[in-house]
């Protein structure tokens, strides 16, 4: 019983150290540019002057993608449709 709770004392201290680290993976205070991400000859859906470009990066065997086309994708088609978007 004691090796359990000084396993879970670990866990904690690991994860008390590790969360600053954690944390600035989902910064919102950076932007990254793309204006050298080249889409030339890529499949594309909407008008090709669209105000907004959305770039998707997937991979149909993996679930969590699965899901973002499942769940999420039909919003961002609607902004397609309506050529805000492309």
């Amino acid at each position: 019983m004691m090796i359990r709770g000084v396993g879970g004392l670990v866990l904690v201290a690991v994860l008390y150290v590790s969360a600053p680290a954690i944390a600035s993976l989902f910064s919102t205070g950076t932007s990254v540019d793309f204006s050298e991400l080249n889409l030339e000859n890529q499949p594309m859906l909407g008008e090709e002057d669209a105000n907004v470009t959305i770039v998707e990066f997937g991979d149909f065997m993996c679930g969590a993608c699965r899901s973002f086309n499942q769940d999420t994708k039909p919003s961002f088609m609607e902004h397609i449709e309506n050529g805000d978007a492309k």
